[in-house]
């Protein structure tokens, strides 16, 4: 096979186009299904004020148990993404300990709940 290119400024410049393979005809072509109008959109029945809604509503309280299972989870799915990874063990307790402290900081107290 001869190269038919030419070297400009270091890099290849094509010089002509030996063959090319030609396209498929269209067979058919087919219309667009028909759009249907607009739907009117539910009434809003109305905005609250900026922060109103911002206040932690729990469903219930956590039990410890219910909590150490959620922890356990928590090392279980850590296992699963590190893995064979390169992170050293001193790094993924750090993550491990975070991710913990973040759910922790999330869950109410009984004697916060009954206030």
């Amino acid at each position: 096979m001869t190269d038919k290119t030419d070297k400009v400024g270091g890099k290849k410049k094509v010089g002509s186009v030996e063959s090319s393979k030609t396209t498929e005809t269209i067979e058919e072509a087919k219309g667009v299904g028909q759009v249907g109008a607009i739907q009117k959109t539910g009434a809003i029945s109305g905005v609250g004020k900026v922060g109103e809604d911002s206040k932690r509503r729990p469903t219930r309280t956590m039990t410890l148990a219910e909590r150490e299972m959620l922890f356990e989870m928590v090392n279980e799915e850590a296992k699963k993404l590190f893995g064979d990874s390169k992170v050293p063990p001193e790094q993924r307790k750090i993550i491990e300990d975070a991710v913990k402290m973040a759910i922790d900081s999330g869950l109410v107290d009984e004697d916060q709940s009954q206030e």
